[in-house]
């Protein structure tokens, strides 16, 4: 028996709208898993379809461009309201059952036997060993921290995912596209702290909410994969973005993000990739120059410019015993953070 067209479209739009008085009822309920399941496997289907990628390559992007635009904000997203299921516990689960699965019938490992993929494996297996000693001392902030541990292991569902080189593009993109968001959101939750915390929440948490020693990091790495990604075809359009982002980055008081910079601009250099440094060493010396020139011209003492706080920022990283006396209003404590 089959079904003529007519009422194959019949049949579906009054399945689609019951489907839809259901979901919105339970949406008017703020019960949201069925919602956000339904909600999710269409959006699913067509975004595999649109973008003519396998879901998990799709899902992993989506959370590194959440984490990076929405930060702690979309960390702390519970997509379950009776069990605390986080977006990366989420696309961990589903990623990775994927890809064990595909290691399975394509016979090969999901870890490469190189040192890196060893190395981590060691570090997982040695802190899940550690596990029950740190549970006894530390109680359940020892279980929450675990999160570090096999958060690693989307290192590897990455690894399999980036082989692909169009995949990898993908998931560049989003990196790029976050920091590129987070640029802009980041003051504007300075600015309107009420609609960001108060507004744009979900179950009484925001969805977008910055922890200030990450936006910097971020800010380096979204500034640095820009350079790489589009150098090679749109150089002028790299160079600006990164630019800003790892200006952007430096004017954040956050320490890490220096070591980072300093670090990948070393990497780009024994790579023999000199533009890059370059470029960043001499944006840094048009930078200075123009802030000790503008200080003399208002006669701006050296301890209140923007250079003075850098200084103490960098000082402070080789200040290992944490003895220097810092005086910059956001620098004061950084010895006492070394101590710590």
């Amino acid at each position: 028996m089959t079904v003529s067209p007519l009422w194959r479209n019949r049949l579906a739009a009054i399945c689609s709208a019951v489907l839809a008085l259901w979901l919105g009822t339970q949406l008017a309920q703020q019960e949201f898993f069925w919602p956000m399941l339904v909600g999710g496997f269409l959006a699913t289907l067509a975004l595999t379809r649109f973008f003519q990628m396998p879901f998990d390559v799709i899902f992993l992007g989506g959370i590194l461009f959440g984490y990076t635009a929405g930060n702690r904000g979309f960390a702390q997203v519970s997509l379950l309201s009776f069990f605390p299921l986080l977006p990366a516990e989420f696309v961990l689960l589903v990623a990775g059952a994927a890809l064990l699965v595909q290691s399975a019938f394509r016979q090969v490992r999901p870890v490469r036997r190189d040192s890196l993929n060893l190395l981590i494996l060691l570090w997982m297996i040695l802190c899940s060993l550690r596990i029950p000693l740190d549970v006894r001392a530390h109680g359940f902030n020892a279980i929450r921290d675990y999160a570090t541990v096999y958060y690693a292991a989307l290192f590897f569902i990455a690894q399999a995912l980036a082989a692909h080189a169009r995949h990898r593009a993908w998931l560049l993109q989003c990196v790029i596209v976050g920091s590129i968001a987070m640029l802009v959101l980041y003051p504007l939750t300075e600015l309107f702290p009420g609609f960001f915390y108060d507004v744009l929440t979900l179950r009484g948490n925001a969805l977008i909410a910055y922890k200030g020693d990450l936006v910097g990091t971020l800010l380096v790495a979204g500034g640095v994969l820009c350079y790489h990604r589009y150098e090679p075809t749109r150089p002028g359009w790299a160079a600006v973005a990164s630019l800003i982002l790892i200006g952007a980055s430096l004017a954040t008081n956050n320490r890490s993000s220096l070591v980072a910079l300093v670090s990948l601009l070393g990497l780009f250099a024994l790579a023999r990739r000199w533009r890059l440094p370059a470029l960043v060493g001499a944006a840094g010396a048009l930078s200075v120059a123009g802030i000790l020139f503008f200080a003399y011209l208002t006669n701006t003492p050296w301890r209140h410019t923007p250079l003075h706080g850098a200084y103490e920022r960098a000082a402070s990283i080789i200040d290992l015993a944490g003895t220097g006396r810092y005086t910059g209003a956001d620098t004061f404590f950084k010895g006492d953070n070394n101590r710590f």
